[in-house]
């Protein structure tokens, strides 16, 4: 008998980057719109971006990416 962890299904280990962006931008205690002035992206990008893989959601073009990125203490890469 093997003493094996259960391990999540591929569909609840996957985090989308929208969802990665919403938690960081909590986690540093910042609204949306706070984070707006501070990259100077609009609200309802913002809004769209933690959609982000999801109906009705947008992924940030690459210099946006990096934007928010440095903002929330985010790795691109990760």
């Amino acid at each position: 008998m093997s003493n094996l962890a259960f391990a999540p299904s591929p569909e609840e280990a996957i985090v989308s980057l929208g969802q990665m962006i919403k938690k960081a931008r909590v986690r540093k205690g910042y609204t949306q719109a706070r984070l707006s002035e501070l990259s100077e992206i609009h609200v309802n990008s913002i809004s769209k971006y933690e959609k982000a893989g999801e109906p009705g959601g947008q992924y940030p073009p690459a210099d946006k990416l990096v934007k928010l990125s440095s903002l929330l203490s985010l790795d691109p890469r990760s």
